[in-house]
């Protein structure tokens, strides 16, 4: 009996039904989709604003008269002296999504890897009590 390609068909079999059991319950397709049309809508900037940025917007909107804009644009220049960043809504449906598809392709992919080392480890151990002649 051939132990090592018998388990390599058992970690392929159990691998492509993993698969495809996680294919059918997540619907990558729609996730895939929600990653494109939440990158569309970051525009330029990404969805990231810097504090040079929202500066250079408030002496713009404070030179057309726009005083209430100015004024909530410096404060978003403070929130991100705070936080570091400022991220628009669109920028945090991007990552959420983004992070939607990373988690579901790890549990795609994660498990079918750990399987094939577990039979390696199999494999390797009841090769190692193969009865042989030694010289």
């Amino acid at each position: 009996m051939n132990w090592a390609s018998g388990l390599f068909r058992i970690w392929i079999v159990i691998s492509v039904l993993w698969v495809a059991l996680q294919l059918a319950s997540e619907r990558p397709l729609g996730k895939i989709t929600e990653v494109i049309k939440a990158n569309a809508e970051l525009g330029v900037n990404r969805g990231i604003y810097t504090s040079e940025f929202l500066e250079t917007a408030a002496q713009n909107a404070s030179r057309q008269g726009n005083f209430d804009d100015a004024d909530w644009l410096r404060q978003l220049g403070a929130e991100l002296l705070v936080n570091g960043r400022y991220e628009t809504i669109e920028r945090q449906r991007f990552d959420r999504a983004v992070h939607s598809l990373a988690s579901m392709l790890q549990l795609m992919l994660v498990p079918p890897a750990v399987l094939g080392f577990i039979l390696f480890g199999i494999w390797w151990s009841i090769s190692g009590f193969r009865s042989g002649k030694r010289d």
